[in-house]
């Protein structure tokens, strides 16, 4: 199994679009996968919500919305913190073919919040 990082962010307080990862190189299935560590909700407050989205293109032009997870407020113990999504479940995300590419996007978090997560895609 080959393990390429998406992006690995710490402390992010605001909308962010990650580098464009090269995927052409991908082969046979694959699983996007994204660990978020932290949400640390803005200071008085206990409520912060979080989106974070996939994005693939083809050179870097005409991006498509791929795979999109969101949070509500502080990461408890139980929480699940790492998301899957499998091929079989994304078929149309063009990750494998000539120019392809993927980056993650923190689209929105509560004003005075921050978040740390990493993703990687394993094929």
């Amino acid at each position: 199994m080959t393990f390429l990082t998406i992006d690995q962010q710490t402390g992010l307080t605001a909308a962010f679009a990650g580098a464009w990862v090269n995927t052409n190189t991908i082969t046979g299935a694959w699983t996007l996968k994204i660990n978020v560590n932290s949400i640390v909700p803005p200071s008085g407050s206990s409520t912060v919500n979080v989106r974070l989205e996939f994005d693939d293109s083809i050179s870097g032009t005409a991006a498509l919305c791929g795979p999109t997870v969101s949070f509500a407020n502080q990461l408890g113990p139980s929480y699940d913190k790492v998301h899957s999504f499998k091929q079989q479940d994304f078929p149309d995300l063009r990750l494998g073919i000539a120019g392809s590419q993927i980056r993650l996007q923190l689209t929105d978090i509560t004003s005075g919040a921050s978040v740390s997560y990493r993703a990687w895609l394993e094929y």
